[in-house]
């Protein structure tokens, strides 16, 4: 499913839980008084209330559930249905009034018994909770057993699984991974379902093509088994290559229908409307369209189908190339599953199946029989593909993650390769506007995965995301090289290397472990920031959207540098100086540092944003630059849980935005309008004479608005940087920050 912003739930339920744990029992309304309304998704309130009940009942209090159905009214629906699945699904409660009764899912390890199942080892892990092999001591046999993560489920993921349950039960076919029990009463929940000993289609790939035969003997039967999905009245909503087992003989199973709704009904009020994997999504899906129908199965095999034919995604790049390899009869197949319009898609899987059968059976007549069967039809269909593909480039990259995921034609491309650590992850690429440096959201181009990845760039700097399966990621900048480009970087976001056969490696991408943003503030995402000033020429006022982030409370300080890097860093007022005071650096060893620890630097709009939330003390420090403070220690703060401090006093501040006008274009009477300083980065948070280290005198030096251009390799006795982390991966267009 993907939840608009899993990152600020996460981050308001830990610190909901916090402060109870502290003694200060803190309502709902008072933990969202600084998140803009646009975040606060019915999902969102639903799982706080539901937390707030446990952590009432924890601490001794008796929460009345009609009170919370008249405090909100607009979720009442929802909310009786969520105080019904408590009733039916707590452990928690059921284990403190009867110990007894407890649980072994409260223990779940190797060796450890749920009744008559014992746990062998963990298979994999997902949204909902874990699956085991797990032996059951009264049948004798191995089985699968999917049990929760956690004792204390959130809303969502009570329902997911509820939903699981009931859409596997309806189903029966020799293709869909049978279910032996479903249990769910007060103080157990687990499925139980049959054992496939195997791989996952993904991995049973490699991310390479498979043999024609072979996919579409794999297709065939998983288009059999969703036909009888559809036929049992359930829709799966997320057909992808993880979820379909291939066990040792070669036999697929589709499975994990955690998302799947009824066929007769609509996505259900309080959910996202978008759910899914965005990847294999149809376009309906993708637009939010709440009524759905078989066909949305249909297209996500379409792409499953392509994917396996051709070892890459319709959308990405080599596509319409990889199309031409593929039979005409399997390339046809995929262009009528992929329609945009649903109604030329097959109206049932049953009749994909039918036409993949047929191509099967076609390879075993006769060579000069199979040629007569070519009709007109399937002999324009390698010619149709292409036109197919432009379509689905457009409206298809566009719509299923605001982005295009094109082909670049412009200028000489490069074959660029890359790996991640861990490998496994997911890579898209955003080219930065030459003139204001600004990630391009339509232009994406997705890697081709594999141990090592692959994509063909044209020149020019880039924001590469990259994702990971378990939902960590990182954003770091990279430089391709043009073709008469000799002498690389020494910085990562600078650096490459030619390779013997022609291609551009780029330095490594290291992803972070979960958890660095715990200590950081949390800016939830505005719709409608007025950025600015009437009183700056090169950045008038004007609407920006700007993203969810994470912000650190201070700026790095000479400490944490070392630790981190292992250098000593260059000081220009040593003499004045601790290992508590801000790290001077100039800009490109920032970006390379804020890459090391999984964060990178803000842009200006970030800064502006956060430093417009913090109180401003009455007077600043009025002689010289011996008065800049230890890191965090400043008067002025952010009203933020933590506290974000010195935006507004200590050393300006480093941002990755690039020296020209804002918003771009050409600003008459601004400085920055020759663009001469396209180059330089925009420092925030003081003065000239506070980047120099001067003066520190006045509330004048520190306009929140104020933006200053300087030389990325100036070190400034003034000058330091702190990091920031997007509150998720930037993958769709609403991801980034943008001028209205």
């Amino acid at each position: 499913m993907l939840d608009p912003f899993p990152e600020l739930l996460d981050d308001l339920l830990q610190r909901q839980r916090s402060c109870w744990e502290a003694g200060a029992q803190i309502r709902i309304s008072d933990l969202l008084q600084h998140i803009s309304a646009s975040s606060i998704t019915a999902d969102i309130q639903l799982d706080l209330i539901y937390h707030e009940f446990v952590l009432r009942s924890e601490f001794g209090d008796a929460p009345n559930i009609a009170d919370y159905v008249k405090e909100y009214p607009q979720l009442a629906g929802a909310l009786t249905a969520l105080f019904e699945v408590h009733e039916a699904l707590d452990f928690r409660f059921q284990a403190a009034a009867n110990p007894s009764a407890s649980s072994n899912l409260l223990n779940d390890s190797p060796g450890s018994r749920i009744h008559q199942f014992r746990l062998v080892d963990r298979l994999g892990e997902g949204t909902f909770g874990t699956v085991w092999r797990a032996w059951d001591e009264s049948l004798e046999r191995h089985v699968a057993l999917k049990v929760p993560r956690q004792t204390i489920l959130p809303f969502s993921a009570r329902r997911q699984f509820i939903r699981e349950a009931r859409a596997i039960a309806r189903v029966n076919h020799r293709n869909i991974v049978a279910v032996f029990e479903v249990v769910a009463n007060d103080s157990e929940v687990y499925i139980v379902s049959e054992l496939i000993n195997g791989c996952n289609l993904r991995a049973f790939c490699q991310g390479k093509p498979l043999k024609p035969h072979v996919a579409a003997q794999i297709c065939h039967l998983v288009a059999k088994a969703l036909g009888a999905a559809h036929d049992a009245g359930v829709i799966h909503r997320d057909l992808k290559p993880q979820n379909v087992l291939i066990d040792q003989q070669g036999t697929p199973f589709l499975t994990d229908f955690g998302l799947a709704i009824n066929a007769s009904a609509t996505v259900p009020e309080g959910e996202a409307s978008i759910a899914g994997t965005p990847a294999y999504m149809s376009p309906e899906q993708t637009s939010g369209e709440r009524t759905i129908d078989k066909r949305t199965d249909i297209f996500s095999l379409g792409v499953v189908f392509f994917e396996l034919l051709a070892g890459c995604r319709p959308t990405e790049p080599m596509a319409e190339q990889a199309a031409r390899q593929m039979p005409d009869e399997l390339s046809q197949i995929c262009s009528r599953a992929l329609q945009v319009d649903r109604e030329k898609r097959y109206p049932t899987a049953h009749a994909m199946a039918e036409d993949i059968a047929k191509w099967i059976a076609s390879q075993d007549l006769d060579p000069r029989e199979r040629a007569a069967r070519h009709s007109f039809y399937w002999r324009i269909a390698r010619r149709g593909w292409q036109v197919l593909a432009v379509a689905l480039a457009i409206v298809v990259g566009i719509v299923l993650v605001g982005t295009r995921e094109r082909v670049a034609t412009e200028g000489k491309m490069q074959r660029v390769c890359i790996a991640t650590l861990p490998p496994g992850a997911s890579v898209y690429a955003f080219p930065l506007d030459s003139y204001s440096g600004e990630p391009v959201p339509g232009s994406r181009i997705a890697f081709r995965r594999g141990s090592t990845l692959r994509a063909s760039l044209p020149p020019g700097d880039y924001l590469l995301v990259t994702v990971l399966d378990d939902k960590r990621f990182h954003e770091v900048y990279r430089h391709v090289p043009a073709g008469d480009e000799n002498l690389p970087g020494a910085f990562n976001h600078l650096k490459w290397k030619r390779l013997g056969n022609g291609e551009i490696e780029l330095p490594q991408i290291r992803i972070p472990s979960s958890g660095i943003e715990n200590s950081m503030a949390l800016f939830g995402s505005h719709d409608h920031f007025t950025m600015g000033s009437s009183k700056l020429p090169d950045c008038p006022e004007h609407p920006r959207r700007i993203a969810a982030f994470y912000m650190d409370t201070h700026e790095v300080s000479m400490e944490e540098y070392s630790q981190q890097s292992g250098r000593i860093p260059v000081d220009t007022r040593s003499k004045y100086r601790s290992a508590q005071h801000a790290v001077l650096l100039n800009y490109n060893q920032a970006v390379q540092f804020a890459e090391s620890i999984g964060k990178r630097l803000p842009d200006e709009g970030e800064f502006e944003l956060a430093a417009s939330q913090a109180t401003i003390p009455e007077s600043f420090p009025a002689s010289d630059a011996a008065n800049f403070e230890p890191v965090g220690s400043a008067e002025d703060q952010t009203a933020t849980i933590p506290a974000v401090r010195g935006l507004l006093s200590n050393v300006a501040e480093w941002t990755s935005s690039a020296g020209v006008p804002y918003p771009s274009g050409t600003v008459p009477g601004s400085p920055l309008a020759s663009g001469v300083f396209r180059d330089h980065r925009i420092v925030r948070g003081g003065s000239q004479k506070v980047i120099e280290g001067a003066d520190l005198s006045g509330r004048l030096d520190r306009n929140p608005h104020d933006r200053i251009a300087v030389s990325p390799h100036a070190v400034k006795p003034g000058l330091g940087f702190r990091c920031v982390r997007s509150a998720r991966p930037r993958l769709l267009e609403s991801d980034f920050s943008k001028n209205l």
